[in-house]
């Protein structure tokens, strides 16, 4: 099929595509700016500061990307705005700062937002900044969620509030206080899925081989995502043969459930994971996880993916090409740089054109 170009309103990009009978619109701010991240930390300061909500989130966007110390004011006064619905997006840019005080602050405020999503990002922000005075805010919210009577036993009442504390113990964990590991072995028989889940990818962060009999009931769960987790976990653990059931999952129907999968394979860094990930390439038929799979499996040493990048870049879907793009000039060799050459000479979007000639431009 021809290659389509984005649809524009302004510096606002659209595509709409159509999959399995339904229309599916997709659609992201982009205003164009020289140079490298680091070079234009005042310019998305401005973005954010302009009060126009796409621009403020694809200026907070690059903030958080740009891991400049010059960023962290900026985030702080992101993610203290309680008007900005990037909040949570201000806060994961600034756990990249470890040892940075005014983060850890901003983080700590944020503990107490009426956000969810905030709240869980801050808790695990705390946990990578790596400074010891966190864990004192961390045990506080531990206790907040602790107090619930009901926390290990109803499913729908105490879900979130489980999630909140299983977060906040591996953040705990992650600075070296290994108090309430115990606690997560209940949450492992929790009635919700949500919970099972998150407790098992504590246990596949930090294993424990007194969990072990447990993660192989999860093994066999109803849920997906809990079967990924245990087996993840017991893989740590140096059960080899779950590596049969990250496969199976990885081949799932569900492009969320094979995408989950590829991930945890990717986490384990073995040769075994890389294995498995480079037999399911050629049968992954969505192209956006595909190049996810090439980008992964290439900074893994295996040589694989020229063919699906040459697709990739050939793709009717402007947002596949996009992400062609990123990972053909990430990886960087003269084929890649052969290909960008190529999809230039036949790329229809301005937008894209130019994301290509400056990928050509850092190689040379």
């Amino acid at each position: 099929m021809a290659k389509k170009p984005f649809e524009r309103n302004g510096n606002f990009l659209r595509f709409k595509q159509v999959a399995g009978g339904k229309e599916r619109g997709f659609e992201f701010y982009h205003e164009p700016f020289e140079g490298e991240l680091a070079d234009n930390i005042e310019l998305f300061a401005r973005m954010y500061e302009s009060g126009e909500p796409g621009r403020m989130q694809q200026g907070v966007n690059l903030l958080a990307q740009s891991r400049d110390e010059r960023a962290v004011p900026h985030l702080v006064k992101a993610a203290r705005d309680n008007t900005f619905t990037g909040r949570a997006i201000a806060a994961a840019g600034l756990a990249n700062f470890p040892g940075n005080r005014k983060a850890m602050k901003a983080l700590t405020g944020a503990l107490y937002s009426a956000d969810y999503v905030l709240t869980t990002t801050a808790i695990v922000g705390l946990g990578k900044l790596g400074m010891a005075k966190a864990k004192k805010p961390l045990r506080k919210v531990l206790a907040r969620c602790l107090r619930r009577d009901e926390l290990f036993t109803t499913e729908q009442t105490a879900g979130p509030a489980a999630v909140l504390a299983l977060a906040c113990i591996a953040a705990l964990i992650e600075l070296g206080d290994e108090e309430h590991r115990p606690l997560v072995m209940r949450f492992l028989a929790h009635p919700a899925w949500e919970v099972k889940h998150h407790a098992a990818r504590v246990f596949a962060r930090f294993p424990d081989k007194n969990v072990e009999v447990l993660l192989r009931r999860l093994a066999d769960d109803a849920n997906q995502l809990v079967r990924l987790s245990a087996a993840e976990a017991l893989i740590r653990l140096g059960d080899e043969s779950c590596y049969e059931l990250l496969e199976r999952l990885a081949g799932e129907p569900e492009a969320g459930m094979r995408a989950a999968a590829l991930t945890s394979l990717a986490g384990l860094e073995s040769e075994q994971g890389y294995e498995i990930m480079a037999r399911a390439l050629p049968r992954e038929p969505d192209a956006g996880l595909k190049l996810e799979m090439v980008s992964r499996l290439r900074a893994a040493g295996r040589d694989v993916g020229l063919p699906e990048l040459g697709q990739g870049l050939a793709h009717e879907n402007p947002f596949v090409r996009q992400t062609a793009i990123r990972v053909a000039g990430e990886l960087g060799t003269e084929k890649e740089l052969a290909l960008l050459r190529e999809a230039l000479e036949t790329e229809p979007d301005e937008f894209l054109k130019r994301q290509i000639e400056k990928k050509l431009g850092q190689a040379n």
